[in-house]
């Protein structure tokens, strides 16, 4: 019993030194903007007095300058752990199959899509109002630097803290407790009741994926990245994107149907022969 809860709490200390290693780095960012950059404090002042904390505006201002500093961060919290795996040789990613590619691509454009459509269906609480309000305010039109936080960076140091350090570290013996575990501290780590929701149900899969692959990374960095890629660019792009991705579903589901048919022609095949 105590074994399990040290893990629990080795599984708090990894989401802790995540969630502050982007409070430092984005604290100390825009510190050095508000001291070296008079333009932008001006600006930032400005907005406060004259349309409040609340705003479109304000937040805008803040979370476009927050932005490089997620980026930093998030490199940042990888360096620990690349070097804890490094030194301790533990394969943490390796090729995998075309199948494997293909069928972690369909799930994660189906599921997003499947879940997109229920999170919009649903009412907007004020703290949804707020999260949306911070996150048209970050994309605005510093879509290059998104797209490279949330649907590359992020998937990586993610998967990094809760699938690698939490699934495999310290729950490998464990496995189902392990997903739980790791899914519920994903979920508590996006501070929004449906982000929350969302990110729980996604962590169990994304667990599920890199338990029963044998602790590959490479497949739930894959489903990680196409989910948050998929959600930035259908925020820009949404005809294109849409028709992208339904061309990409069709050609994963005709190219599976092909690889199942070919399976039986073989087994039917070596039945006849024997």
């Amino acid at each position: 019993m105590s074994g399990e809860f040290m893990k629990l709490l080795k599984s708090f200390g990894f989401v802790i030194y995540f969630l502050v290693v982007q409070c430092i780095v984005t604290g100390s960012y825009l510190l050095l903007r508000l001291w070296f950059d008079t333009t932008w404090l001006n600006a930032v002042s400005d907005t406060f007095y004259n349309s409040g904390a609340m705003s479109f505006a304000y937040l805008k201002l803040i979370a476009q300058a927050c932005l490089p500093a997620m980026l930093i961060a998030d490199c940042i919290a990888c360096i620990p752990i690349i070097a804890f795996q490094l030194r301790r040789h533990l394969l943490i990613v390796r090729k995998p199959s075309i199948k494997s590619f293909f069928v972690v691509s369909t799930l994660a454009l189906v599921i997003n899509t499947i879940i997109s459509i229920i999170v919009n269906q649903l009412p907007n609480s004020a703290l949804s109002s707020f999260y949306n309000s911070i996150t048209y305010a970050l994309i605005g039109n510093n879509r290059l630097v998104v797209f490279l936080t949330s649907a590359i960076v992020a998937p990586i140091t993610e998967e990094l803290v809760f699938r690698f350090c939490i699934c495999k570290v310290l729950y490998a013996d464990r496995r189902l407790l392990g997903i739980i575990v790791s899914s519920s501290l994903f979920a508590l780590a996006h501070f929004n009741v449906i982000q929350s929701t969302y990110a729980f149900v996604l962590g169990l899969i994304l667990g599920y994926i890199y338990v029963y692959s044998n602790f590959n990374l490479t497949l739930p960095i894959l489903f990680h990245f196409i989910v948050n890629g998929s959600s930035v660019l259908y925020e820009y792009f949404s005809k294109q994107t849409i028709l992208v991705g339904l061309l990409f579903l069709l050609f994963s589901i005709t190219w599976l149907f092909l690889c199942r048919l070919q399976q039986l022609f073989e087994d039917t095949s070596r039945s006849l022969c024997v």
